[in-house]
């Protein structure tokens, strides 16, 4: 017999929630004739058994041997009725008196009605939001980013009146005949959630209406019927799939990003605010690079080397070692005694279509923003956001920052800044929290700092090691230093590559010159009015007498640390309080940190120098001015710990103000060529330049002096009859055809000679020799073979010594290591 309605129930576990439903349903007289479908989707708490212990004669009763999910089990029920409208309800309703009849009363007389919702319930009576405008990327945005409130919320409509509305929950809902015939089943895809979202979107494109009947009152325990499924940490997991279907898989992202940054943005509003600020006072130190053109620089070899790095990449020569048209054209071991890093990164941003002149550009400007935001993001995990603010700030705009890039153009020892933070950052955590992703971290940071500059990495093992030894003591977790250790023993085999060659084949090239003469680290001390109060500008060389360099740590950068230091002794040693913070000891260990980098630069400090003669290669003592300054930023930043809200304001206010005032100037280079680019910086007059400079540093040490002209682009035949009939120059080889017309010849490559160099004649590896310099006027230590009669497909290469090969196979080890432990380490963050 046709039924007025069909009642449809899902069940899974819940089998007290169902009865309840089913009870309140059969006390209300008022409900037209009905069925009830109750579709068992594979329990097993014995759900139907109990059910079947009902024997209601209206009562259908459905077992699924699996759990099928909401929609498919609804559609189920859908096919089996014989009602003239479909009623859904969750397991966890309670219907009240009169409810059913409002709704089929309110549909009979409402020919546009695809879906009617009753007003839901809490337990207490209080109404329940469950009403949907349809979501969408759009309202997301403008929800989340413009602040129209409401639009992805659930809400009620208010008054008494029937309301129409986009969607309403399919906890309680009635399907009309109109809507079965036009838009169908659900849609099968959906196991959980959404399945409603999508029915009612599709009842509105068929034409049809959702309307919300506040007469018609069913009480809903939101979450019960569906809290088996999965535990309650893991329920927001369902809904991925589903949301994915929904939206489709580009726009779930999309809003999910949306909705996840505004959160972020929300809770961690000061924060991003302050970081933002701090981007845009950083702005003018970095906004004379972001122009056309080219600056002088006193090392004008920085986009050479990203164009020879470029070169490597092109010949798969990874790690780079050799670099091809140095040493005037004869080539030498750059990159295998000079830190890369920088350079890989650089070759990565060509890459994206950057010219070299740009890369270089990029690179600095990196530079100064990411050292900004490493030191925030130390000082932020230790102070609000003001103190990391001004902290950053001092740590910008010091004297040493602007000659670092300005004058110098010293690019690897100018992102040994970036490092500093992270490090302290990362080992700090590592101490505190022992996590396997800040070991990862702590590693990386290290390994990227041996690679950036061995010299700097010396000269931050005595803050690095102080630091670590305060907090594993501080912390009581002195097992801690274990792995600190191992980490660091970690970034060692991570560098490898890079870090065993220049350890164990200094040999071979000559390195003597970088000691000597301009090089000779006594020539370079600064005394007391040099180290803090020099305030004049130029853009000349250290060590001469009207030299016009100004390398001194800042004003600001010395003056408050020792006032917070002052502050820190007066409380100390006047006041004798005993109690003292984390803040103070840092202070008091940061300024004496402060005090022996600048120590070291003075001249009274000569006598380490000449007790620990591998600070020779350290050329200029200043260069320990950037751990100097890397320091006084942060005792400025805890510094300001020390006093209360409203004078840390004003103070952080001063000090940055004075930071920015005092220094700005400097920011700017000494000449701009705005005709400068790739195709002017590697032709002509410049491309010479660039291929003599520094052209002692690195050259292999066969050769006795550097050459005295450019490389001649074919072999000499040094006696003999033979042609050369090709021959071509790749990044760390050389290879050509050779016709021998005599019984022997010799010929001698333009390439110098150096450890791992193997020449080949038809595939076969035949002796070389440097030693004959006939017709030149020194010895430049070429690479010389004999050939006999006949014809020759000549290949001259750099091959890895065993030194070289270890080393990359230790660095490839430790990378896959790496990886291993940070696939671990997400693990963790996952299960915590």
């Amino acid at each position: 017999m046709k039924k007025a309605i069909s009642i449809i129930i899902v069940n899974y576990n819940t089998s007290d929630l169902t009865i309840d439903c089913l009870s309140s349903i059969a006390k209300d007289k008022s409900i037209p004739p009905y069925e009830i479908i109750l579709i068992d989707n594979a329990s097993t708490d014995g759900s139907f058994d109990k059910f079947n212990e009902l024997k209601w004669k209206n009562l259908v009763l459905v077992r699924n041997k699996e759990n099928l999910g909401f929609a498919k089990a609804v559609n189920q029920g859908i096919k089996l009725s014989r009602g003239e409208y479909i009623l859904l309800l969750n397991s966890d309703t309670t219907v009240k008196k009169g409810a059913i009849k409002k709704l089929i009363d309110f549909a009979r007389r409402t020919k546009d009605a695809g879906v009617i919702a009753p007003r839901l319930l809490n337990a207490d009576n209080s109404i329940q939001p469950s009403c949907f405008n349809l979501p969408s990327v759009s309202r997301a945005f403008k929800q989340y980013f413009l602040g129209q409130k409401g639009l992805l919320d659930k809400f009620y409509p208010t008054g008494k009146k029937p309301t129409v509305v986009e969607s309403a929950v399919g906890a309680a809902f009635l399907i009309t005949p109109i809507a079965l015939k036009k838009v169908g089943l659900f849609d099968e895809r959906y196991f959980m959630y959404f399945e409603d979202l999508d029915y009612c979107r599709r009842v509105n494109k068929k034409g049809l209406k959702v309307y919300y009947l506040p007469d018609s009152e069913i009480i809903h325990l939101h979450g019960q019927s569906g809290k088996n499924l999965a535990s309650d940490k893991d329920q927001w997991k369902r809904l991925i799939p589903s949301s994915k279907i929904y939206y489709g898989t580009v726009n779930h992202y999309l809003i999910n990003s949306i909705i996840r940054f505004s959160n972020l943005f929300r809770n961690k509003r000061g924060t991003i605010l302050s970081v933002i600020l701090l981007l845009l006072l950083v702005l003018p130190t970095i906004s004379p690079l972001l122009r056309r053109g080219f600056f002088y620089m006193q090392d004008d070899l920085q986009a050479f080397r990203v164009q020879q790095m470029d070169k490597c990449f092109k010949d798969l020569q990874i790690p780079c070692r050799w670099v091809p048209d140095a040493g005037y054209g004869y080539g030498y071991p750059q990159f295998n005694y000079y830190p890369p890093f920088v350079y890989y990164l650089g070759e990565l941003i060509h890459l994206l279509g950057f010219e070299f002149v740009d890369t270089v550009k990029i690179l600095f400007v990196l530079g100064y923003l990411l050292s900004a935001l490493s030191m925030f993001i130390l000082l932020r995990l230790f102070t609000g956001n003001l103190p990391a603010l001004v902290a950053s700030l001092v740590y910008t705009y010091a004297p040493y920052k602007a000659v670092e890039v300005y004058v110098r153009g010293a690019l690897s020892e100018f992102w040994a800044f970036v490092f500093f933070p992270l490090i302290f950052w990362s080992s700090y955590l590592l101490i505190k929290k022992g996590k396997s992703i800040y070991f990862v971290l702590l590693s990386l940071f290290l390994a990227s700092l041996f690679t950036t500059h061995i010299l700097m990495t010396i000269s931050f093992f005595v803050p690095f090691l102080v630091w670590v030894l305060f907090w594993a003591l501080h912390e009581k977790k002195v097992s801690s230093l274990f792995r600190v250790l191992l980490s660091g023993i970690f970034a060692f085999a991570l560098s490898a590559f890079f870090v065993l060659p220049v350890a164990f084949e200094r040999q071979y090239a000559h390195i003597e010159t970088m000691t000597m003469g301009y090089f000779d680290y006594r020539k370079h001390f600064l005394g007391i009015y040099k180290l803090l109060f020099d305030r004049e500008w130029g853009y000349g060389s250290s060590g001469f007498k009207d030299e016009k360099l100004n390398l001194s740590l800042g004003f600001v950068q010395w003056f408050f640390p020792l006032i917070f230091f002052l502050i820190f002794s007066f409380r100390k040693f006047i006041l004798k309080t005993k109690k003292q913070s984390n803040y103070d000891l840092m202070i008091f260990i940061g300024f004496l940190l402060i005090l022996f980098s600048l120590f070291i630069i003075h001249p009274r400090s000569i006598f380490i120098w000449e007790n620990l003669p591998f600070l020779a290669l350290f050329q200029f003592p200043w260069r320990f001015m950037t751990v100097a300054l890397f320091l006084s930023a942060f005792v400025t930043g805890i510094g300001l710990t020390l006093f209360r809200r409203k004078s840390r304001l004003f103070l952080g206010i001063l000090i940055s103000v004075l930071a920015i005032f005092l220094n700005i100037n400097y920011f700017k280079p000494r000449d701009w060529y705005f005709d400068i680019d790739d195709s002017k910086k590697f032709s002509g007059e410049l491309w010479e330049r660039q291929l003599t400079i520094s052209i002692f540093d690195y050259l292999p040490i066969y050769a006795t002096l550097p050459p005295w002209s450019k490389a001649p682009e074919s072999p000499e035949i040094i006696f003999g009859d033979a042609k050369i009939l090709s021959y071509n120059k790749g990044s760390d080889y050389q290879i050509g055809e050779v016709i021998v017309l005599s019984d022997k010849a010799r010929i001698r490559a333009p390439i110098f000679d150096f450890p791992g160099m193997v020449v080949l004649a038809n595939g076969k590896t035949i002796p070389h020799f440097n030693n004959d310099c006939s017709s030149q006027k020194y010895c430049l230590g070429l690479v010389t073979f004999d050939l006999d009669y006949g014809r020759y497909n000549v290949e001259i290469r750099l091959k890895d010594t065993p030194v070289r090969k270890i080393a990359n196979i230790i660095s490839l080890v430790s990378f896959c290591a790496i990886i291993f432990l940070l696939v671990k380490g997400k693990y963790e963050q996952k299960t915590s």
